[in-house]
C-alpha cells in the first residue's frame, strides 16, 4: 500500500464515526480525518434542447395508431 492509502477496516471505522457525528450535528474533532475541501457549486450558463424526426422504413403501430417517424431528442448543457 502507498503512504496515503487507508486500509479497508480503517476506512469503514472512519466512515461510521463520521456518520455518527453527522447525526448529532456536532463538530468533528480528534478523528484524524484529512481535510476535505467543499466543491464549488456548478452554474449552468446555457442549455439547449432539440429533436430530430427520424422516418421509419414502414409504419409501426397497433389498432389504427401508427407511427411513421420517431423523434430523437438531444440536449446540450
Amino acid at each position: 500500500m502507498s503512504e496515503n492509502s487507508v486500509s479497508r477496516r480503517e476506512f469503514v471505522k472512519r466512515s461510521v464515526a463520521l456518520a455518527a457525528w453527522s447525526t448529532l450535528d456536532a463538530p468533528v474533532t480528534g478523528l484524524d480525518v484529512p481535510h476535505v475541501s467543499v466543491p464549488k457549486p456548478i452554474r449552468i450558463q446555457r442549455v439547449e434542447a432539440n429533436f430530430e424526426r427520424e422516418p421509419l422504413i414502414r409504419p409501426f403501430g397497433f389498432k389504427g395508431g401508427y407511427m411513421r417517424e420517431i423523434w430523437q431528442t438531444a440536449s446540450l448543457v
